[in-house]
């Protein structure tokens, strides 16, 4: 019982947290999206190491790409409260394919369909193919 009555005293405070979490990693990945957008490269792959806290008053949590009526977003929630949670939209241009399944990219990264926030070297990557496809993707290098 205590245990919730402090969570609630800290919800507000927690959920400014995940939201700067959550603004920081879709900040990062759509400037990945438009490196890879832009670049003169017909091929291009790249991955930024992020810089989130291990945990947030105590409290682990999860990250990871969704998608709802109006587009991708990233979203941050608290493991043990998931009704604890924050949102950033990810405001790119349409055709960006999010990579949501558990997969080896390129050989040194483990794609995941979300991350916990202790995993180490937890990495949001993109990858531009000659055909101009560009794709997207959160896991943790190998």
């Amino acid at each position: 019982m205590s245990n919730l009555i402090l969570l609630n005293l800290n919800n507000d405070a927690i959920k400014a947290s995940l939201k700067e979490t959550t603004n920081y990693i879709s900040h990062e990945v759509v400037e990945v999206v438009s490196l890879a957008s832009s670049t003169g490269s017909s091929e291009l792959f790249c991955y930024r190491l992020l810089d989130i806290p291990y945990h947030l008053q105590n409290y682990g949590y999860t990250i990871k790409y969704a998608k709802d009526e109006l587009g991708w977003k990233v979203v941050a929630y608290i493991n043990e409260y998931e009704t604890i949670y924050a949102e950033s939209r990810l405001n790119w241009v349409s055709g960006i394919q999010v990579i949501n399944s558990t997969q080896v990219v390129n050989n040194i990264i483990e794609n995941r369909p979300s991350v916990q926030s202790g995993a180490s070297n937890i990495v949001i990557w993109c990858q531009r193919f000659t055909n101009g496809t560009v794709r997207v993707g959160m896991g943790v290098l190998l």
